[in-house]
């Protein structure tokens, strides 16, 4: 009898922190689910990039190195996220989120941060044309969008993802070795 009244007092006890654990996961997983975007990996990326205005029938050469700069952010969007893409279970307190994969949220790259770093103008020939300069600007962010996606930003995103959710409900008082992050 003695034991049983040890286990109800304990169930009574632990009862409220259980409901305030749910309530503020509740709360923390309408948060996020709110949230469009989850930013987690953001670069500046520089490159270099070669202009050629060579032509057969001209006489003369024009060259020119142009430094480029972009700036990327990677992350999870997050439209369609809800409680739903949770799963706790109750008896061993392993939870596991499901995210989509990550992405590319934004690419910028400012035109003031497309510059020639070295020309080179001979014979009969004219500088390059703003027309010019805009279509090797042009080539340029196709080439850096490329470099971006051969890079491990998107791994980085995730993994950084994974650590956001693994603090989130460390601090909702799960163990971060019971969360299991996945991307589909």
């Amino acid at each position: 009898m003695h034991r049983f009244f040890a286990a109800l007092l304990l169930a009574a006890a632990l009862l409220p922190s259980c409901k305030k654990q749910e309530k503020a996961l509740s709360s923390a997983l309408n948060t996020v689910s709110q949230v469009a975007e989850l930013g987690t990996v953001e670069y500046t990326f520089t490159k270099l990039y070669a202009a050629d205005g060579n032509a057969w029938y001209e006489y003369g050469t024009r060259k020119a190195l142009y430094e480029a700069e972009a700036h990327v952010k990677a992350g999870i969007k997050m439209n369609g996220f809800d409680q739903s893409r949770v799963q706790i279970d109750g008896q061993t307190g392993e939870v596991t989120v499901v995210l989509p994969h990550a992405e590319l949220l934004s690419f910028h790259m400012p035109p003031e941060k497309i510059h020639p770093v070295y020309t080179h103008v001979d014979g009969l020939r004219d500088n390059f044309s703003a027309e010019e300069q805009l279509k090797f600007s042009q080539q340029a962010e196709k080439a850096m969008r490329a470099y971006v996606d051969s890079t491990d930003i998107f791994k980085e995103a995730e993994r950084n993802a994974e650590m956001y959710f693994k603090s989130m409900f460390s601090h909702l008082g799960y163990e971060p070795e019971s969360v299991t992050v996945t991307f589909e």
